[in-house]
């Protein structure tokens, strides 16, 4: 019995140590975005705002009141995890609408026209927007780089179960 409580516990941890989720490396990046101009981040370029995954939106509401915001063509949602702790995607559709408000400092999720996920961050610059964004190219909702295991690592967990 004893070997068989050791051998689901070597199978849960080696479950944990190989990430099963991403197929490739995130992109980290970042880009100053200035009023109305528009981002993709699947080929980190400026476009047209209209074809953009991002737009810093600066213009007037129903009142003509000036109004500043973040557009998402595809939908965005405000995290509430700071950038750096943000390791998936929300999967809630409920969660993605296509008007933000501009929150300096807080951690937003894209999605990408390609169906993809981007965490971002905003904060002023001198003159514009500047967005750091982290932007995972194979369709998993997972925002983080993968920690790979080395062999010398597979050495250290098989000790533990002599």
């Amino acid at each position: 019995m004893r070997r068989a409580e050791y051998a689901i516990t070597f199978f849960f941890l080696i479950f944990l140590l190989i990430p099963q989720h991403s197929n490739g490396d995130v992109i980290h990046g970042s880009a100053e975005l200035y009023q109305n101009q528009g981002w993709d981040f699947s080929d980190s370029c400026y476009v047209s705002m209209y074809t953009a995954d991002m737009v810093i939106f600066h213009g007037l509401d129903s009142n003509f009141v000036p109004h500043e915001a973040v557009i998402t063509l595809y939908g965005g949602c405000l995290s509430d995890s700071a950038y750096n702790e943000l390791t998936i995607a929300p999967a809630d559709p409920l969660n993605y609408v296509q008007e933000l408000g501009i929150y300096l400092h807080q951690c937003y999720v894209i999605i990408t026209e390609e169906g993809h996920y981007v965490k971002c961050q905003i904060s002023w610059g001198s003159s514009a927007y500047i967005i750091e964004y982290t932007y995972q190219p194979d369709g998993t909702r997972w925002l983080v780089d993968e920690i790979g295991v080395d062999h010398s690592t597979w050495g250290r967990i098989k000790a533990l179960f002599r």
